[in-house]
């Protein structure tokens, strides 16, 4: 296979989406995840974060690095910090793995110039967007160096916004321990098959509400 193509690549659909370079904290807890996360670990490989939309899997998703456990548990759940890597296009999808996988190829960056009416209504909107949320005015050298994924991650804030229901102190633990070495990377992966849905929290800046991902439909993955 070329080198951007991959096989037997793990795929996590959330209703969310990742983006490169973006903080996302999992909470792990069904069985297929559990194994698709060990084995993360073990081999220190990639997997893929996918949006499941009310429409199904959509086909872009974003691959993501673990960075670092946070905490473990004594039935195999976990709660992890994962970054966003690169993005990717899943071309085909497998289902003779443990958890969802699929063959994916990774996408670049096309070297186009910017319109700058474009670029500054997007840094426009993005420094309001800021206004508002923060009551603090963005600086003038940052804003002019950020780019789209920059803009995008940082513009998931809002008003009031507060953090989720799921597991407690999960944004404390991650900001106690910025260097805290992986525990459990050679821990073998649980056999258990899957069960029923999966939930996530995230945050960019801020906690943001936790959510639940449905199973996908059987046709998707």
């Amino acid at each position: 296979m070329p080198d951007r193509l991959a096989r037997d690549f793990p795929l996590f659909p959330l209703g969310i989406v990742a983006l490169p370079g973006e903080l996302v904290p999992l909470h792990i807890f069904e069985e297929r995840y559990k194994t698709m996360m060990n084995e993360c670990l073990r081999d220190e490989k990639e997997f893929g974060i996918v949006w499941l939309s009310d429409d199904g899997l959509r086909e872009t998703g974003c691959a993501c690095e673990i960075e670092r456990v946070l905490e473990r548990m004594e039935d195999g759940q976990m709660n992890i910090l994962t970054r966003g890597t690169r993005p990717f296009r899943v071309v085909e999808r497998q289902s003779e793995l443990a958890y969802p996988a699929g063959v994916i190829e990774f996408l670049e960056d096309r070297d186009e110039p910017v319109e700058p009416e474009l670029a500054d209504d997007a840094r426009g909107a993005y420094a309001e967007l800021v206004r508002r949320a923060t009551d603090n005015e963005p600086e003038a050298e940052a804003l002019a160096e950020m780019g789209a994924y920059a803009m995008a991650r940082d513009g998931r804030l809002r008003p009031g916004r507060q953090a989720g229901p799921a597991r407690p102190a999960l944004r404390e633990r991650a900001a106690a321990a910025p260097h805290a070495a992986v525990p459990g990377r050679n821990q073998a992966p649980g056999p258990d098959r899957p069960r029923s849905g999966t939930r996530a929290v995230k945050w960019q800046g801020a906690v943001r509400r936790g959510v639940s991902a449905p199973e996908p439909p059987a046709q998707a993955l």
